[in-house]
């Protein structure tokens, strides 16, 4: 007998139904699990996760639809939009891996290893992450970027927020596990299958991670815009849509200089772009939980020296830490 969850899907996700008549295929369900929450897993018939993914996923995503100056809450709104972004981003690596082994699809152009939910969260604790060499030049540049920006800004944070700094780390772990295992872990191959060629899997993985990353702002009014996302993810795009959240005030660190806290879309695609190339390569030769570890320090590095040098968490680039004027 079926599952009461079973049904409920058959109503949520009608429009995509036809989509079990397609031949079993690990890259059909990563594709149908970049366009919502949980349908990877209904075309796997994994229907409790896909009720499970879609109801965890979907709400988090409120926070996204109000604006604030106020730190607690801009941490907490934060913090809860980017959970869903990554538990998304893993929820399609997670799906792509379930069919995949279900199919025991052979022939891979770039064949990874699988890594479960807590294994790649905790991959900058595990010691498995650095076992090459691979991970730390962009930790290594992280690091020298901190070091520059406590020189030439100071410390600037007060004692009274240091609460943040766990939040930054967990977000950060989100934030590398997410993007590295959607990217890397289901992109990348996929790429590379589609194209027979693992560079070629490299570069168009790349371009979408950079995409991804790129916001295109349409002006609604003063210091307001619609926010565009490269991600093909369906509710972030509503979410983008009737988000009219003043950029001035909530993505702009007062105290940081103007031209450190801003740079061009474009300038900001080739630095993904290029950061995305980097984690392609670390994946290839080492392996998906060295890219997650080193993209994750990275970010908390990034993160954390934003807010202890101007006080407040700023519009953050998650890229190569270049200045283009």
């Amino acid at each position: 007998m079926k599952s009461l969850d079973h049904y409920i899907l058959k109503i949520l996700f009608i429009p995509f139904c036809l989509s079990l008549t397609l031949k079993a295929n690990p890259y059909t369900s990563g594709i149908l699990a970049e366009m919502f929450p949980g349908l990877g897993y209904y075309y796997n018939e994994d229907y409790d996760s896909a009720l499970l993914s879609s109801t965890l996923i979907i709400p988090l995503l409120a926070p996204q639809f109000w604006t604030t100056t106020h730190f607690a809450a801009k941490s907490l709104k934060s913090n809860l939009s980017t959970t869903s972004r990554n538990l998304f981003g893993y929820s399609v690596y997670d799906s792509f891996h379930q069919a995949l082994q279900k199919e025991d699809f052979q022939d891979q152009v770039v064949p990874l290893p699988y890594y479960d939910l807590k294994t790649s969260y905790l991959a900058v604790f595990n010691p498995e992450s650095y076992k090459t060499w691979h991970p730390y030049p962009l930790i290594l540049l992280g690091a020298s970027s901190f070091i520059s920006s406590v020189v030439k800004n100071g410390f600037h944070m007060p004692l009274s927020r240091a609460w943040a700094l766990p939040l930054i780390l967990a977000q950060s772990m989100f934030i590398g596990m997410g993007e590295e295992a959607e990217f890397r872990g289901f992109q990348y191959p996929a790429f590379a299958q589609l194209t027979g060629s693992d560079l070629a899997g490299s570069i168009l993985s790349s371009m979408s991670f950079g995409a991804c990353h790129t916001q295109f702002g349409i002006p609604l009014g003063k210091n307001h815009h619609w926010r565009f996302c490269g991600s093909p993810y369906v509710t972030s795009q509503v979410a983008g849509f009737f988000n009219t959240i003043d950029q001035k005030k909530e993505y702009r660190a007062p105290s940081a200089p103007s031209d450190g806290t801003d740079i061009s879309d474009m300038a900001y695609f080739a630095n993904t772009f290029l950061t995305g190339l980097y984690f392609s390569w670390v994946t290839r030769n080492g392996s998906l939980l060295e890219s997650i570890a080193a993209h994750s320090l990275y970010d908390f590095i990034l993160i954390a020296s934003d807010l202890l040098t101007t006080n407040n968490t700023g519009r953050i680039y998650l890229s190569l830490k270049f200045d283009f004027q």
